[in-house]
């Protein structure tokens, strides 16, 4: 089968199980209950990291987005990650959401030559699933000279878990949850 490149990619590495979506379609890695934790953990990360080398056989990509929900699937995501991937990707826009801010991605998985957009979004969690999201984005406006300038954007937004495509600056204004 013939790999397909594709434009955006979003990755979320949680205790709970992964996902990946491809173009906006959704692929779920499901934590086997049977098994530890770490093992199950690590075997699906190594199916989603072979996945996404299916997605992106060149290395490139135009935007990609990492969702780090906990320390423990990070420390177990990074080394998967680093193994299936033998040269860092070049993206245009890197987002990285979490919430410690402690996670990140390091220039051996993303070439940061090549990225003119880095966004940082660190989580905190609110009641009844409304999130508080602190949005932090460097945009690359110019190089002169081999020398990058970068102009700073900041603000907070909020949105319902599930619902993250739509933020919005009130926490009262979050749409209600959607019906199952």
């Amino acid at each position: 089968m013939k790999p397909c490149c594709c434009n955006e990619l979003r990755m979320t590495v949680s205790s709970k199980g992964c996902e990946l979506h491809v173009e906006g379609y959704p692929i779920k890695y499901e934590t086997p209950l049977e098994d530890k934790l770490e093992d199950s953990l690590r075997m699906i990360m190594e199916k989603m990291c072979d996945d996404l080398l299916f997605f992106i056989p060149d290395f490139q990509l135009n935007t990609i987005t990492f969702r780090f929900d906990d320390h423990f699937s990070y420390n177990i995501f990074r080394p998967i990650y680093k193994q299936r991937f033998p040269q860092p990707l070049e993206v245009h826009t890197l987002v990285v959401k979490q919430f410690d801010r402690s996670l990140y991605v390091a220039y051996d998985i993303i070439n940061p030559e090549k990225t003119r957009v880095r966004e940082k979004h660190h989580l905190e969690e609110y009641a009844d699933d409304i999130m508080k999201v602190s949005v932090e984005r460097y945009e690359c406006v110019d190089i002169t000279d081999g020398v990058k300038a970068f102009t700073r954007t900041h603000c907070i937004k909020y949105f319902r878990e599930g619902q993250e495509d739509v933020y919005v600056d009130e926490p009262n204004l979050v749409p209600p949850k959607k019906q199952k």
